[in-house]
């Protein structure tokens, strides 16, 4: 039996793709993070406890979303909502998220694809040369 081996083009591009998949997740999610742990220290047991219950809603659509592979961008605002009720004073909030959401859709989200096609494409030419040398 023959061993599947990526080539290394192949695996450049795979890297490639999972760093840029984690630094979307990291700059949309990141800076809610933040806030949350924030909130959680400056807010009272009713706030805290809206802000919980708005975290399970968001962690529940976040996994019925990924079951039906859609992007998570409705619990972005959610987390906010909840942020709100613990933290009067959001603008900042709001600010960030916005410029991290356009930084995601308008520059990572293209690179990311990218990466994807690449890889894929690469995994077919890597499957044709095996292919190629049994032969």
């Amino acid at each position: 039996m023959i061993e599947k081996k990526e080539s290394d083009v192949t695996a450049g591009y795979k890297k490639k793709y999972y760093t840029l998949t984690a630094i979307s997740w990291a700059i949309v999610f990141g800076p809610l993070l933040g806030y949350i742990i924030y909130g959680y220290i400056v807010s009272n047991t009713i706030q805290k406890v809206t802000l919980t219950s708005t975290i399970v809603a968001a962690i529940v659509l976040t996994v019925i979303s990924i079951l039906f592979k859609k992007r998570v961008r409705s619990t972005v605002f959610i987390l906010i909502l909840g942020i709100y009720v613990a933290i009067s004073k959001i603008q900042v909030l709001i600010l960030i998220m916005c410029l991290t959401t356009m930084l995601d859709e308008f520059l990572i989200a293209p690179l990311q694809k990218s990466m994807k096609e690449k890889m894929t494409i690469n995994r077919e030419i890597d499957k044709r040369i095996d292919k190629g040398g049994e032969g």
